[in-house]
């Protein structure tokens, strides 16, 4: 589902989360939001974004109000929470190992080239969904 639809379930049923991944191949970044608000106030939807590059050495982390979302939000497809495992506080190489369990554990390799596999294999993973 869309924003949009994110953003009217909370507000007809409030406390609940949904999550959305998104994948830029060509610069090897992965970006998660998390879009929920609490049980007493569904006007107040906030979205917590956690991104950075395929192993880089740190990352980003952010909360948005509904006012502030970044516009590549309009374009991510989000899931109630719940159908993904844990996946925040995660590297993103160890997220797209979680979301995508047949990808290699980024634990188990090192390298450039071993790296530049596991972004290809990525990318290949997030165009079948789209």
């Amino acid at each position: 589902m869309n924003i949009s639809e994110v953003i009217s379930k909370l507000k007809e049923k409030p406390g609940k989360s949904y999550t959305a991944i998104g994948y830029d191949k060509e610069n090897h970044y992965l970006s998660t939001y998390q879009v929920s608000n609490e049980p007493e106030d569904s006007e107040w939807i906030t979205a917590q974004f956690q991104g950075g590059k395929l192993f880089d050495w740190y990352g980003e982390e952010e909360s948005y109000t509904i006012e502030e979302f970044p516009e590549e939000v309009k374009s991510l497809q989000f899931k109630p929470s719940d159908e993904y495992p844990d996946i925040l506080g995660y590297t993103p190489e160890y997220i797209a190992h979680i979301i995508f369990p047949d990808l290699p554990d980024p634990e188990s390799f090192f390298g450039k080239e071993k790296e530049k596999e596991f972004a290809l294999k990525l990318a290949q993973k997030f165009e079948q969904l789209t």
